[in-house]
């Protein structure tokens, strides 16, 4: 997949997932940590990776100074973890995928909002 197609892929999402998290009002969109707009990115970018380099990805971020570390391990009974530079680390867990596409159906949206709450409930357990 080349980055092109998975730039378009990345922009068609933002709109509605940015608009998505506002409304739900995560943790770290109410608490000002990120922006629904950044934190969109941020799911959008993991999904991203996730297509082209398979079941567990990582992604570095830095949030007022300081670095972050997010890891999506996409296997059954998966996990997202935030790990921030003191080594704190808070891991949010499903009994399902955190990022799953149905084969029958390609919209991806549900996966994106599984991401999104996945960060944010780990997020959240290292304040």
């Amino acid at each position: 997949m080349s980055t092109e197609v998975l730039e378009k892929t990345k922009a068609v999402d933002l709109m509605p997932l940015t608009e998505w998290i506002e409304e739900e009002g995560l943790d770290i969109i109410v608490d000002e940590v990120l922006t629904a707009e950044r934190l969109a990115n941020i799911v959008a970018t993991l999904r991203n990776r996730l297509q082209v380099f398979g079941k567990v990805t990582d992604l570095n971020i830095k949030v007022r100074g300081e670095n972050y570390a997010i890891r999506v391990n996409n296997n059954y009974k998966g996990f997202v973890s935030v790990t921030n530079e003191y080594g704190d680390t808070g891991v949010s867990y499903t009994q399902y995928y955190p990022y799953f596409v149905d084969d029958d159906d390609p919209n991806d949206f549900p996966a994106l909002l599984s991401l999104a709450q996945m960060i944010n409930e780990a997020w959240y357990l290292i304040l």
